[in-house]
Order: structure tokens, then C-alpha cells, then sequence
């Protein structure tokens, strides 16, 4: 390397009266070593920047701080699924997140049986957070809900018109799957399923 920059220096400055050789190739050397290490700096604080985001957080669901009314589903080391009135929603606490919507209209005095899916937001590292709402002007329709990330049940449970359930999970499925059927009813009111990813 060093012949190499001996020569490109050489061709230079051939002519040149004032030439000092040792001189030009220590000037050389600082300013491209300067330009290294210049480089080096930049890039570090980038690469320590990114790894800070890959960090896993770790939830403690045994632990977990859930709504004054919310009704508890199910608790366990692996996540917690819990139901709250529609008024107390997490949907509007997690605005500031990438959101993904889905729902579904079923008419009224009609059984109904389908399905529809969100797009999963956080398919890597990050959890997923889930709100299942059912809407209705009246209170008797009650919906059969499956939802899956692939081939993993991630929910199985009945709402009922004017509630809805929050839980969060891991998975990588690219988009989520909400299997719905009618329980009950309403013979004058049609029924909306919601559900929000974030």
C-alpha cells in the first residue's frame, strides 16, 4: 500500500522544484488517516443507536395493571386476556402506535358466520397489542369469536354487544385471522365485530 501512495505522491509533484518527499508522504498519511477515523466516528453512534431499539421488553402479566372494571379472563406467566365495558377502551391509549383495523357488519334477524383479518404490526419483537369489540343498538347479540396468528389460537371466547376484550401476544403470522360466528341475535339491530391491532 505504501508503494502505492509513494507512487501516486511521485507523479504528483514531478517537477515540482520545492518537492520534499518525506514531508508529503506524513501529510498524506495524517489526512487520509484522518478521513478513517473521521468515517469511524460517524458510523458508531448509528450502529449503538440501532441496537437500542432490538432490545426485548419483558412484560410481567403476573403483575399485570389492568382497568378498575375490567373482568379477568385468563392470567398466566405467558400473557392475560381481560374484558371491560366499551367505554374504557385501550384502542384510544394506543394512538400513538401504529394501528391496524378490521370489522365486520352483520344484519339484523340474521345468523352469520365468517371471517376477516388485520394485519399483524408487529410480526418480529414487539407485542402486539389487541382490542376485540362488539357493537350493537341492542344488548342481546352475543359473537363466538377464534382468533389466529397462523395456526396459533391466540383468542377463543364469546362477547357479548357493548363489550369487548384486550390482551396482547407475540407473533409473527404477517396478518391475523378473526374466525366469527353468531351466538345470539338482535331481530331489529345489526351487529358490527371490530378489532384493532397496534
Amino acid at each position: 500500500m505504501n508503494e502505492v501512495i509513494n507512487i501516486i505522491i511521485l507523479h504528483l509533484y514531478i517537477g515540482t522544484e520545492s518537492f520534499n518527499y518525506e514531508s508529503e508522504v506524513q501529510n498524506f498519511m495524517k489526512r487520509f488517516l484522518a478521513l478513517i477515523l473521521a468515517l469511524c466516528m460517524c458510523l458508531f453512534p448509528t450502529t449503538a443507536f440501532a441496537m437500542e431499539g432490538a432490545q426485548e421488553e419483558s412484560i410481567d402479566y403476573m403483575n399485570y395493571d389492568f382497568h378498575e372494571d375490567a373482568i379477568i379472563l385468563y392470567q398466566g406467566e405467558d400473557g392475560v386476556v381481560y374484558e371491560t365495558p366499551s367505554n374504557t377502551s385501550d384502542v384510544a391509549l394506543a394512538s400513538a402506535r401504529a394501528m391496524e383495523y378490521g370489522s365486520v357488519w352483520i344484519d339484523a334477524n340474521r345468523p352469520k358466520r365468517g371471517s376477516f383479518s388485520v394485519k399483524n404490526p408487529h410480526t418480529l419483537i414487539n407485542e402486539t397489542g389487541c382490542t376485540i369489540r362488539i357493537q350493537s343498538e341492542d344488548d342481546v347479540p352475543e359473537i363466538q369469536i377464534i382468533m389466529y396468528g397462523g395456526t396459533t389460537i391466540l383468542f377463543n371466547g364469546r362477547i357479548k354487544a357493548g363489550n369487548e376484550v384486550n390482551f396482547s401476544f407475540k407473533n409473527n403470522a404477517k396478518s391475523i385471522v378473526i374466525d366469527y360466528s353468531t351466538y345470539h341475535y338482535s331481530a331489529h339491530y345489526g351487529t358490527r365485530v371490530m378489532c384493532w391491532l397496534w
